[in-house]
């Protein structure tokens, strides 16, 4: 889905692309997705979130739109996009085990 950066804080545009492949609506297929990807994927996914101002994320992801019985598309994505890069590390830790 193609997201509309007037709708997305500029200093978290540079995500859309993210958002866009990896902020699936669906906890399965996002979970599926995940499972599927490979270790290059999931690090970058990993080092996202790690580089990721989260304060700023979060005042925006909780903040007044998380109260919005219609929020944007965009918010909604870069929501399932934290999600997904929580679980690319859970995913990482766990192929790094069964080394």
């Amino acid at each position: 889905m193609k997201l509309n950066t007037e709708n997305i804080p500029k200093e978290f545009q540079y995500l859309k692309e993210y958002a866009e492949e990896w902020g699936i609506t669906d906890d399965g297929y996002r979970a599926e997705k995940i499972e599927n990807a490979n270790k290059e994927e999931l690090q970058e996914l990993v080092n996202l979130l790690r580089n990721l101002d989260d304060d700023n994320m979060d005042a925006w992801l909780a903040g007044d739109e998380s109260y919005s019985e219609n929020p944007s598309a965009e918010y909604i994505a870069y929501s399932c996009l934290m999600i997904a890069m929580q679980r690319a590390g859970i995913e990482l830790s766990k192929r790094t085990a069964k080394q």
